[in-house]
């Protein structure tokens, strides 16, 4: 769960601050649902990675908001749907799947932007 959580939250403060300096602030403030769109929008990732993007937001959305009984979006029928025996075994897979994600993201030349203020850093 760590590895999806924080896999995700790098993806989307980088996205975020490329919005920002961008002037998209209140997008960048609207959540990762919001922030994928306008990236897109603005041509910061492509549609391979958008659908990528939206799975990994469906996979930690369903560890950090609980859903109970077999809704969309729970972790029990992810559990089902994905025929896992070992609650573990997902994790692992979730866990793959953010990491894979995140490489695509590199590579792609994403990655996290920072401000340049013009001064020198010891």
């Amino acid at each position: 769960m760590a590895v999806v959580l924080l896999t995700q939250a790098f993806i989307e403060h980088s996205l975020a601050s490329i919005l920002l300096m961008k002037g998209e602030e209140i997008d960048a403030e609207s959540g990762f649902f919001k922030v994928i769109k306008k990236s897109r929008e603005i041509d910061v990732v492509n549609e391979e990675e958008v659908a990528e993007l939206h799975e990994l937001r469906k996979i930690r959305n369903s560890y950090v908001h609980p859903k109970f009984e077999l809704k969309n979006g729970s972790l029990n029928k992810r559990f089902i749907d994905g025929g896992y025996s070992d609650p573990v075994l997902m994790a692992k897979d979730h866990a793959v799947t953010a990491i894979k994600i995140l490489k695509v993201f590199m590579d792609n030349s994403v990655g996290f932007s920072t401000w340049d203020d013009g001064t020198e850093s010891a």
